[in-house]
């Protein structure tokens, strides 16, 4: 039984679909909306069966992912039956930049949610050709169309390049089993909570995944208390890159302060 990513934070399942597909899924096709829309938005376009278009997955540009036609279905995508019965195809939103630009949180959670689509149905490698011949493709291999914008049609290799790595490194992405990760070492003590942060907070998710990733358990001799020294050890450790951002972080969130109070002081990078 085909499952969906657990990566979803919003549903609304659009009446324009094949119920089910007729092949084992085997590609991703990346889209873009062609516009700013949230994954609300984006949903309510679908909703119309006059438009007769969907998509499996929307990604906005704040990195909330939505969910439009389950895995197991046949989306209206690309304007090719034959690509979208094999295909797990992605809508991703514009944040108004030259090119159709998509926002680096955007493209992230892209490259995320390739990952997990692979892992859940045993595509072992993407492989970007440049044509439709690959199992990475773009909207306008099938139709006259500009889809997905030449910003994230250049990202395309990147994009191939990490998911494979990630593929390889069996690194952890979904936010359950990040915490459980962290819960078994001690890092952590209240998994509902911090559940519901790595899902509902990218910063929260963001900084678990790395700890949980990057880390392995060992107590330092000198404890590290203050904000200032912990944001200095973390972006020395490449588990942070902006300290000023992570300065603020840390002064309004006791729960993110927390955290990263225990990566200083029960971890070292690998």
């Amino acid at each position: 039984m085909m499952t969906n990513s657990p990566l979803v934070n919003f549903t609304l399942i659009s009446p324009n679909s094949t119920n089910p597909r007729n092949r084992k899924i085997s590609k991703i096709t990346i889209h873009h909306m062609a516009g700013n829309l949230t994954v609300e938005q984006c949903g309510n376009v679908f909703q119309p069966k006059s438009r007769q278009a969907s998509s499996n997955y929307g990604i906005s540009t704040d990195g909330r992912v939505g969910l439009y036609v389950n895995e197991a279905n046949r989306s209206w995508a690309s304007s090719c039956p034959a690509n979208d019965h094999m295909a797990v195809t992605i809508e991703v939103a514009n944040d108004g930049g030259a090119n159709w630009h998509v926002s680096d949180v955007a493209l992230e959670k892209t490259i995320e949610l390739c990952t997990d689509i692979c892992k859940r149905n045993d595509i072992k490698k993407l492989n970007f050709t440049g044509d439709k011949t690959g199992n990475l493709t773009m909207h306008r291999y099938f139709a006259a169309t500009a889809c997905p914008g030449d910003y994230l049609a250049s990202k395309f290799p990147y994009i191939a390049d990490e998911v494979n790595r990630r593929l390889l490194s069996n690194e952890l992405m979904v936010a359950g089993d990040i915490v459980q990760s962290l819960e078994k070492r001690g890092i952590i003590t209240n998994p509902a909570l911090w559940n519901i942060k790595c899902v509902s907070d990218i910063n929260a998710y963001w900084l678990a995944r790395k700890i949980a990733n990057m880390t392995v358990n060992h107590k330092r001799h000198h404890e590290l208390k203050t904000i200032n020294d912990i944001v200095w050890e973390l972006g020395f450790r490449g588990i942070l890159t902006d300290s000023k951002l992570w300065l603020k972080i840390l002064v309004a969130d006791k729960d993110l302060y927390w955290l990263s109070f225990k990566a200083c002081n029960l971890t070292q990078n690998k």
